[in-house]
């Protein structure tokens, strides 16, 4: 049984939102305000601006955006967490995909932020009861990726074999999104993901492990 933070017994819990959309902080404090648990006690857009704040407010329960400001951000988890004296860290994500790297990372919880509006409260209370809290949506998915390999290449989900491939062959994000039918945006946070997955820091060593992992054989789905 997981054992209870230091601040466990503290009402309401304390809460630092960690997000560089302004709108998406609001949204996520409205929904916390919405009972007498939470006390949402500050924000920040950025994480160095958010490592401040948490080391003077010593919040309970830390939400984590995992993509901020084009940063893959979980590997601040444990990082922002000793910051507020073992305060304990909740990713929001867009996608479905980062669940397994959160809790590897040091995440407490994991909320998808299409459903936040339902779990992200429970989410919260949970966490700082010492408990674990994913997604319901995500769980059948998260057994079958711990059953799955250690490698590199099953550390891919989803499209991001393909972006990878794409962006190997020097595609734009722009021409991704188009052929792949999603937005920038979407792909934006797949590729800073998927650089966090893989330790990578560039284009070089994406090509490298595409090569290597015969990824590059495939005619490509992105037309000019």
């Amino acid at each position: 049984m997981e054992t209870s933070g230091p601040n466990v017994a503290r009402t309401p819990i304390r809460v630092v939102i960690v997000d560089d959309h302004p709108v998406l902080r609001a949204g996520i404090r409205f929904i916390l305000q919405a009972g007498d648990r939470i006390e949402p006690v500050g924000e920040a857009g950025d994480v160095e601006t958010a490592a401040r704040l948490i080391r003077s407010l010593h919040p309970d329960v830390i939400l984590l955006d995992t993509l901020v400001d084009g940063r893959w951000t979980l590997p601040a988890v444990r990082t922002l967490a000793a910051a507020g004296h073992d305060a304990r860290v909740i990713a929001l994500s867009d996608q479905p995909y980062d669940a397994r790297s959160a809790f590897a990372a040091g995440a407490s919880g994991y909320v998808l932020k299409e459903t936040a509006d339902v779990t992200l409260a429970d989410a919260v209370v949970e966490v700082a009861h010492g408990r674990r809290y994913l997604d319901p949506e995500l769980g059948a998915q998260l057994i079958a990726e711990e059953v799955g390999g250690n490698g590199q290449a099953e550390a891919l989900t989803g499209r991001e074999p393909e972006v990878v491939r794409l962006l190997a062959l020097g595609y734009t994000c722009v021409e991704i999104a188009a052929a792949l039918g999603k937005s920038v945006r979407t792909v934006e946070v797949w590729r800073a993901r998927i650089m966090g997955k893989l330790g990578f820091t560039s284009r070089s060593e994406l090509v490298h492990y595409a090569l290597s992992h015969g990824m590059l054989e495939t005619p490509s789905a992105v037309r000019h």
